[in-house]
């Protein structure tokens, strides 16, 4: 699970599930804007015979919650053909603690070896959370499950812009003196150790606010980008090849298939690899750990 630098969030200990097949991982995100906090949990349970731990899974039904995952549930509910005890569970478990899906019915899984499709993969969320809600199954670059974006309109806490920094090749030394000698003045010291560090480190950044200008780091290029011409190609080329031909009787359409996903992967390795040659051209021991 990848969060973007600085989200104020904490882990969330994974459940405790005596068959040790539902695998877990969870964090909780506090929101500014409604001031609460919003659990997300990552979910997996494999294609095996046994059953959805219940008991472990009714845990995470709380308020302020988001499920997603693959657990091998199928059910009509959320767009699968069939279904299956695992997802007859699950249905019933949302419906009794009043969770919603966000699936829309979209196939989410692609299985190239039956050349089947199916929607295993969930977003469960509380009613509370639910109407800031949205959610849609992007293009893939070749796995088999394909990426899902999932927004919520929420305001969330951050520590701070560590793109604002100070720019001290170009600070006025003598005003920033200036200035800390007064606020240092207005404060006799004592002999309470921390109320001296707080003044202390607050006479520093208010001196400097008047004599240290501040500055932004310029934005970086992302690491990975699909709009390249050669992969956005082999993406049009694969969607047509999937509309126009029914895969199931067409051996020849499932073989060029296969093929496109082959170069897809190719051309995504090739990109990566030239991004991180081009980064690495860059970097010196001045490189600050924020480009790394």
């Amino acid at each position: 699970m990848f969060l973007i630098r600085d989200v104020y969030f904490q882990r969330i200990d994974r459940i405790n599930s005596p068959r040790k097949s539902l695998e877990s991982q969870g964090i909780t995100v506090l929101s500014r804007k409604h001031n609460n906090k919003i659990n997300i949990f990552n979910l997996y349970h494999p294609p095996n015979n046994q059953k959805l731990d219940l008991d472990a899974l009714e845990g995470l039904f709380t308020n302020a919650t988001v499920l997603l995952g693959d657990l091998n549930a199928k059910h009509t509910a959320w767009g699968c053909a069939l279904e299956n005890n695992r997802g007859q569970d699950l249905e019933n478990l949302s419906n009794d603690k009043a969770f919603l899906f966000l699936n829309n019915g979209t196939h989410t899984y692609r299985s190239h070896s039956y050349n089947t499709t199916d929607a295993l993969d969930l977003t469960i969320s509380s009613p509370d959370v639910f109407p800031y809600c949205s959610w849609k199954v992007v293009d893939y670059v070749g796995s088999d499950h394909y990426p899902i974006l999932i927004e919520l309109d929420y305001d969330i806490k951050t520590y701070g812009n560590n793109n604002i920094y100070w720019n001290f090749k170009k600070a006025n030394w003598t005003l920033f003196e200036k200035n800390l000698n007064e606020q240092l003045q207005k404060n006799p010291i004592t002999e309470n150790l921390e109320n001296e560090w707080f003044v202390f480190k607050h006479s520093i950044f208010t001196s400097a606010e008047g004599a240290v200008p501040r500055g932004k780091h310029k934005k970086t290029r992302p690491a990975f980008t699909n709009d390249s011409q050669d992969l956005q190609k082999l993406l049009t080329k694969r969607e047509h090849l999937l509309q126009s031909h029914n895969l199931n009787d067409n051996t020849d359409a499932r073989i060029e298939l296969n093929k496109i996903n082959a170069e897809i992967k190719r051309e995504y390795c090739s990109i990566r690899q030239s991004n991180w040659q081009d980064l690495c051209k860059t970097l010196d021991y001045k490189t600050p750990n924020t480009r790394l």
